[in-house]
């Protein structure tokens, strides 16, 4: 290939993704070899052309026995009395707490896994960040109001 070809194909347009995404830090942890201080924040990237898709497969995971999720129970075909249990925020410290939020973290998991991942669906996309914050002079990030260093 020439350098002519090469910067011709370089100067085609990519293909514009539109993503949305959504953040969330855990709090900081202490490494008990080390005793480094790191505070991890996870990322989603959803395509926004595939977001209802998503959603619809996510909703659907919280029926557990028909896979038909319906806002109200009064709507559903189903009525498996189960709704309100399966209807809540669903976070990581409830769910040996509670069996209903447990199995629906667990089928999310087992699709974003088995089917958006390995089937590569494309309908959601990860990305885990380590932050090592004992190398950073956190004073460097303004006032100590509004920085949660409480866990520290």
């Amino acid at each position: 290939m020439s350098e002519d070809e090469g910067f011709l194909e370089s100067a085609k347009p990519k293909k514009v993704v539109h993503l949305e995404i959504y953040c969330d830090e855990i709090k900081r942890v202490k490494d008990d070899y080390d005793r480094s201080v790191w505070m991890y924040l996870g990322a989603l990237f959803v395509p926004t052309s595939k977001k209802d898709i998503l959603l619809s497969k996510l909703l659907n995971l919280r029926c557990i026995k028909y896979n038909s999720w319906h806002w109200n129970e009064d709507n559903c075909p189903n009525q498996c009395g189960y709704h309100d249990w399966n209807n809540t925020e669903i976070h990581f410290k409830d769910l040996y707490k509670h069996h209903s939020k447990f199995e629906i973290a667990k089928r999310w998991l087992k699709f974003l896994i088995e089917k958006n991942n390995k089937k590569d669906l494309g309908l959601v996309y990860f990305y885990i960040l380590g932050i090592e914050l004992s190398k950073l002079n956190l004073e460097r990030f303004g006032e100590d109001k509004g920085r949660d260093l409480n866990n520290l």
